[in-house]
């Protein structure tokens, strides 16, 4: 089998757009495309057995003995690993039926700006704020690290700022700090919902009421495949704080008073819904009808909202 770095290298260059890197005893080493995984070829390398994926996890590792450690006793650890001169790995390395299999996220050379990721351009208020917590939230592969490198990136672009990784980040937002953080949840009331009931029972109230005054922004995302076959496009929900927001926080929600109404209504506050996004999505033709749907939050609305089109595509995706 060729040298690890020989591998790393040939499958990167395999496939445009490659966000992780997979090996797993019994299959040959696959790539992640635009959400999809693909096979990849390479010469010298077959199916893949315990041998090989062990003695790839052990070049990952090398020295690092606390890594090696964890992985024994834990089953799975975390390293960073870089390909000089070509990329850079976050590499999750863990057992499974007493074998090793390895993920390695891509990580860009470069960081992506908001025109690069078709951010909503109200995201670039975050830039402004002084205080509070914006949380960039969404499943594993969404992208939310890369939407929250290009928020800090153009903070540091327009501001001299400090900044700093912490794990208070309460404590901090309320003694004047602006924090963020990400989150794997689905979208912006299930963050809420997530972020409470992780207290017990006697301190949720007081939790809601810390969080609704810190909070600034939810940002939740989740990419989706074009229509065209030409990668995915990011769908974003954004949660502002206002007055109407902070009270169903602080209250708690209802029938009629609840975030997501919050959202649908404050388009020009900033806010937007899921569904409301993915249903321009469809109605521009970048989104098909299934695709779409199945990604919405609640799809039966959606599809009444969408009843006009029925079952044909947006006229400008009509062959002529």
């Amino acid at each position: 089998m060729p040298p690890t770095p020989v591998i790393l290298g040939a499958m990167l260059r395999s496939a445009k757009q490659v966000s992780d890197l997979i090996f797993s005893p019994g299959r040959i080493p696959q790539v992640e495309q635009n959400g999809q995984l693909v096979g990849v070829r390479i010469h010298g390398v077959s199916t893949l057995t315990p041998e090989d994926t062990a003695r790839i996890a052990s070049h990952l590792i090398g020295s690092n003995k606390s890594a090696l450690e964890k992985l024994r006793t834990e089953g799975s650890c975390d390293i960073s690993y870089s390909l000089p001169r070509v990329s850079r790995f976050r590499v999750n390395i863990f057992t499974q039926r007493g074998t090793c299999a390895i993920v390695m996220r891509v990580i860009p050379n470069s960081i992506p700006d908001f025109a690069a990721l078709n951010l909503p351009p109200q995201l670039g208020e975050i830039a402004t704020l002084k205080n509070g917590i914006v949380l960039v939230t969404g499943p594993t592969g969404s992208g939310k690290s890369s939407t929250l490198a290009a928020i800090l990136n153009r903070i540091n672009e327009e501001k001299a700022y400090h900044i700093v990784t912490i794990e208070i980040a309460m404590e901090a937002a309320e003694t004047g700090h602006l924090v963020f953080s990400t989150l794997h949840t689905i979208d912006a009331s299930k963050t809420v919902e997530r972020i409470i009931g992780v207290f017990p029972l006697s301190d949720q109230e007081t939790i809601r009421n810390r969080f609704a005054k810190s909070f600034r922004y939810i940002i939740s995302q989740r990419l989706i495949p074009r229509r065209d076959g030409m990668g995915r496009v990011a769908a974003i929900e954004i949660l502002k704080s206002t007055m109407r927001t902070r009270e169903y926080l602080e209250k708690g929600e209802e029938e009629g008073r609840s975030l997501v109404d919050a959202m649908r209504d404050g388009e020009l506050e900033g806010m937007q819904h899921f569904d409301l996004v993915i249903e321009k999505l469809i109605r521009s033709g970048t989104l098909s009808m299934e695709t779409g749907l199945s990604y919405a939050t609640n799809a039966g609305n959606l599809r009444l909202e969408l009843a006009d089109l029925g079952d044909q595509p947006p006229p400008e995706l009509v062959a002529s």
